[in-house]
């Protein structure tokens, strides 16, 4: 990883830029002493920027440097300066997560001057994603994903792993509506460090973290218009299943009232528990980045990625905003048709396991071309090619497969072949079952890790 010390690399930047200066002369220690004060703002995360090492170098004579640290507020304080030219900048591991070098500001201090203020920011998420990715950008809105991969063990960087983001667009294509897969593929540098470009935004995308000899971590991530979003990865040795540390989690509504009741769990582990009163408890989580995801009746599920470290506590709240998606209260005058059964089953299913549902009507399921395409828009399925997913509960080291079911009955075929099983004209409805803790029990069979569930018209 790429560290950060008080010496020759800010010298020298600071020397190129006013090397043209002419050299004045080291005053007398007489005179009097000055100060220099401000904040250091995180643009990105729109938060002040705790820890930032902020540098004033004098430079009308030989350089010297002046150093304070900024607090839990951003803010800096450096007494003690001649008067004299100055740059200042600052550092901090954010901004290399960006790939970004210092910006550096000039001021100068004089006998009438005792004391000045200079505040110091990243810059702005659109001004980052066009320096780093304008010339990728497909268009205006597009965004950007950035940040580091690490082991989680030693933070020892992973040179070698690689970043998908993907994600489905609705587009144009001969006058009618279909459903596109798109993908940003992202390596990791010899720093750790890796730069995902014309990625969508305002909408929640897909991240998949690859590195041989270590788990597999997917995740969701939404990307400001535009803009730019920070997100590290700490990923685990792909032998560890459990570790030292644990979380300590909070499930609440929008208004900040807790849930009366659900379930919390990190599917990738094959760890759940329980949430009472908004409460849950997870122990012997190893050390990484893991996604947790908050379940309860009548609410869409939500997640979050969490950062734990060895033998330590980590605290996380989740919001559960949104709603699940009902189905109409409809009368029936007469017998039940199949194609009504079925859906009463999917609704009955959808009050004990969650997954994703896609019933008639749904935008994905109308425009799309083939089954696979619907199921690459689910909540924990990721794109692999063009016949092919994968889901969260199947990651490595699991050697459990994708169970796919036809009208309820399970039909052994691979992803390549799902395309054949079913046309799109009688596909009726679709459900997606991440992992096997999400699956409806009489679903759930040991060699499975994931389910797909195709029903067709009756």
């Amino acid at each position: 990883m790429r560290r950060y010390t008080l010496g020759m690399r800010w010298r020298v930047l600071l020397l190129l830029g006013f090397m043209a200066a002419p050299l004045r002369g080291q005053l007398p220690a007489s005179k009097p002493m000055r100060v220099v004060s401000g904040v250091v703002f995180d643009s990105i995360a729109n938060a002040p920027l705790a820890g930032a090492v902020v540098q004033a170098a004098l430079v009308d004579s030989t350089v010297r440097v002046f150093s304070a640290v900024a607090d839990a507020d951003g803010r800096f304080r450096i007494a003690g300066l001649p008067a004299g030219r100055f740059a200042i900048g600052f550092q901090h591991n954010a901004l290399y997560a960006l790939g970004l070098e210092s910006p550096l500001r000039a001021f100068e201090l004089t006998d009438d001057v005792s004391a000045l203020t200079v505040d110091l920011a990243i810059p702005s998420g659109r001004q980052v994603n066009t320096r780093l990715c304008g010339n990728v950008a497909r268009d205006a809105r597009d965004g950007m994903l950035a940040g580091y991969v690490l082991g989680a063990r030693n933070a020892n960087t992973l040179s070698g792993a690689v970043v998908v983001v993907q994600w489905l667009e609705v587009e144009l294509v001969k006058g009618d509506f279909h459903t596109e897969s798109h993908r940003s593929t992202a390596p990791v540098d010899a720093e750790g460090h890796y730069v995902a470009c014309a990625v969508a935004t305002e909408a929640a995308v897909g991240v998949r973290v690859t590195m041989p000899g270590y788990r597999a971590l997917d995740a969701e991530v939404v990307v400001p218009a535009g803009g730019v979003a920070r997100q590290d990865f700490r990923l685990a040795d792909s032998a560890v299943s459990r570790g030292t540390s644990t979380l300590i989690g909070r499930v609440v509504h929008s208004d900040g009232t807790p849930i009366s009741a659900g379930r919390a769990t990190i599917a990738s582990l094959s760890i759940e528990a329980p949430v009472l009163d908004g409460v849950f408890t997870m122990a012997d989580i190893p050390a990484g980045t893991w996604l947790v995801e908050a379940l309860a009746i009548g609410f869409e599920p939500q997640s979050i990625l969490v950062d734990a470290a060895e033998q330590t506590s980590t605290s996380a709240t989740i919001v559960i905003a949104r709603r699940a998606r009902m189905l109409d209260a409809i009368t029936v005058i007469g017998s039940p048709t199949g194609e009504l059964k079925v859906m009463e089953g999917i609704v009955a299913r959808s009050r004990t396991a969650f997954g994703s549902v896609f019933l008639p009507g749904n935008p994905t399921l109308k425009a799309a071309l083939r089954p696979l395409d619907v199921i690459r828009a689910a909540r924990g399925f990721s794109y692999v090619g063009a016949d092919s997913v994968t889901a969260r509960g199947c990651n490595p080291p699991s050697k459990r497969g994708i169970a796919v079911y036809v009208d309820g009955l399970r039909f052994k075929v691979g992803m390549e072949q799902l395309k054949n099983v079913i046309p799109m004209r009688e596909l009726l409805a679709i459900e997606a079952y991440p992992d096997a803790m999400s699956t409806p029990i009489q679903w759930r069979q040991n060699d499975i890790c994931a389910v797909i569930a195709l029903w067709t018209k009756r």
